[in-house]
């Protein structure tokens, strides 16, 4: 959109809904807590619990929309000062699952 010559500056006026140009990246990698591993609370008798579902993680649909392939280095309650042990679990820092771009949204400290 063009507005008295001058290019349009509002992000929103043309939204994407392909994923625009975030495909070139073909490998990303999210690090984080619940935010980035889809975590779900369950109720079962009584006892509250949380489990990571993966393919529900806002890193899965950005896969599923760009045509990526998006490894999850995350888990519910995650900090980076956990971080390091972690990653050995997830194999976040071997050669096959290196990726060409990282999305770290991850806490210092833990919440609760």
């Amino acid at each position: 959109m063009k507005k008295d010559g001058a290019a349009d500056k509002n992000p929103l006026a043309e939204i994407k809904t392909d994923g625009g140009f975030t495909s070139i990246l073909g490998t990303v990698g999210c690090i984080g807590d619940s935010l980035s591993s889809g975590e779900h609370e369950y109720l079962y008798n009584g006892n509250k619990g949380y489990y990571d579902m993966y393919e529900y993680s806002w890193g899965q649909f950005l896969a599923r929309k760009c045509g990526l392939k998006v490894y999850n280095f995350s888990r519910g309650g995650l900090t980076a000062k956990e971080f390091h042990k972690y990653a050995d679990h997830t194999l976040a820092f071997y050669p096959d699952k290196l990726c060409r771009a990282y999305i770290i949204f991850i806490p210092t400290v833990s919440a609760i």
